[in-house]
Parts: C-alpha cells; sequence; structure tokens
C-alpha cells in the first residue's frame, strides 16, 4: 500500500478512524478493517488531520487546508442503515442567521473554497431510486409534531408553494446517499 502520513480516531465514535495517505484521506468505519476514500479532496499528500466541530480538517502538501464539513452521516453509519430501504440521519444543529456569509465574489472565486449551505442539512439514504410515477416527501415538523415546511418530488401547486416553480428547491431523491438543505423558514406567504 502507499505511505500513510496520520491516523486519527473519531472524539465520538469509537472505531471510525480517518487517515491521510500520499494520495488523499481515507475513513473507516469498522476500525481500520476496510477503508473508504473521501471524495473531493485532491489527490495530493495529506499530512494531518483534526476533527473540530464535527468536521475534519485535512491539512496538505501543496493545496492547503480542506474542510469536510458534518462527519455526522459517518458517526451513524452502521449495517442496519446500509440494509434499510430508507433511512434518515439525525442532522446536526443548525443555526438561523441572517445573510450569507462566507468568502467568495469578484474575480478570485474560482480558487476559494465552497462554504456548506446556511439552515439545516438533512441526509438520507435509499436503497433503490424512488418509481418515477412516484411521488417523494420531505417535511419538517416543529416540537409538537405539526408540519413547518414540505419539500416534494413534484411541483406543488399555486405560487410559492415548496418544491415548485419559485417555491424553494424541489426534492430530488435517488439511489444511495441523498442530501437536501432547508434555510429554516416556513413557506412564503401566497
Amino acid at each position: 500500500g502507499e505511505p500513510v502520513r496520520v491516523v486519527r480516531e473519531d472524539p465520538e465514535r469509537r472505531g471510525l478512524l480517518y487517515a491521510g495517505t500520499e494520495t488523499g484521506a481515507w475513513f473507516s468505519v469498522d476500525n481500520g478493517a476496510s477503508w473508504n476514500a473521501f471524495k473531493g479532496i485532491p489527490a495530493v499528500p495529506v499530512t494531518d488531520l483534526e476533527v473540530r466541530h464535527g468536521d475534519l480538517i485535512a491539512a496538505t502538501e501543496g493545496r492547503a487546508f480542506w474542510i469536510l464539513d458534518d462527519l455526522s452521516m459517518l458517526r451513524q453509519q452502521n449495517a442496519e442503515v446500509t440494509r434499510a430501504p430508507v433511512h434518515l440521519f439525525a442532522p446536526r444543529a443548525a443555526i438561523l442567521t441572517s445573510g450569507g456569509g462566507g468568502f467568495g465574489g469578484g474575480g478570485g472565486a474560482s480558487r476559494v473554497g465552497r462554504n456548506p449551505p446556511a439552515g439545516a442539512t438533512v441526509h438520507f439514504r435509499l436503497a433503490a431510486a424512488p418509481d418515477s410515477n412516484a411521488k417523494a416527501t420531505l417535511e419538517f415538523l416543529d416540537a409538537r409534531g405539526a408540519v413547518v415546511r414540505t419539500y416534494s418530488s413534484r411541483p406543488a401547486a399555486g405560487p410559492g408553494a415548496s418544491g415548485g416553480p419559485g417555491g424553494g428547491p424541489r426534492l430530488t431523491p435517488k439511489a444511495g446517499l441523498n442530501s437536501f438543505s432547508w434555510d429554516l423558514r416556513r413557506d412564503g406567504p401566497t
């Protein structure tokens, strides 16, 4: 195999390991018995890794620092999740803020990293893609169980309806891991 430069264990989940090698970063959910490559990091030496605030920070040679946002899916991964037809991962805490924040814009935006979306990001896994005729919905509930916002794979009727033209993003579920970001706001007035 290739030379390993650093190995770290997740501070919240025993047996979840992260490794930096000569060609990237890897993770193992089974205490090192098998390894998977992180996607999105260039093929460069990863010299150090640190878990901070639920994110994985990777120092590289020649490509600066990379932050892999939100390790909650890896922390919750197990055999039951893999076998289930549908699994909703518990999201991490989200904060409602105003404005976009972050870096970017201007002439050098192509060289700047991308911040995670504002609001709450939920991750869910589907064993198979939904039937093209089926309607998939994702509902956000308040503490009493009342629906606050609904997103759908089909356009909703009326102006300002979620999941349709002018009403926010449409849910586009596929087989495997899916992510969806909610801005923590209710539907706008019609």
